[in-house]
């Protein structure tokens, strides 16, 4: 039982200092498919109360090198989209039309700031998967 427990131990300790992901097979995204992006927290310009958005967005990427420039550039993504969102007031986030709206200019931006870093667009599709108005 002990002699179990020791191998458990090693093998697991083996396999996450090899860098292997558990949960996932293949160890990362799948290409084509959709790539999370870090969960934003935004202020909102509006009345003299403060408030908030939390958005999810999921970005649709086919290739591995738009993978590649996707990741790589992810500061100057979730900066781009911080900088959009911030400048919205809340009674527009409000509307039932925002989040596409919202979405689609979004992704035009990102797919600009792409262009200009990497040389494609590499962004086909934008997800918000949360959109929380607080």
């Amino acid at each position: 039982m002990k002699r179990n427990l020791i191998r458990w131990s090693t093998a697991l300790l083996m396999a996450l200092s090899a860098g292997t992901s558990w949960g996932s097979e293949g160890g990362g995204p799948k290409v084509p498919g959709y790539l999370k992006l870090p969960k934003l927290v935004v202020n909102l310009s509006g009345d003299r109360r403060p408030h908030f958005i939390q958005v999810m967005i999921q970005a649709y990427v086919e290739t591995p090198e738009c993978l590649e420039a996707v990741e790589t550039n992810m500061p100057v993504l979730s900066n781009e989209s911080i900088m959009m969102i911030s400048g919205k007031p809340y009674k527009e986030a409000l509307a039932v039309t925002a989040s596409e709206t919202w979405r689609a200019e979004l992704l035009r931006r990102m797919q600009q700031k792409l262009k200009s870093l990497s040389g494609e667009t590499c962004i086909s599709e934008l997800v918000f998967s949360d959109f929380i108005v607080q």
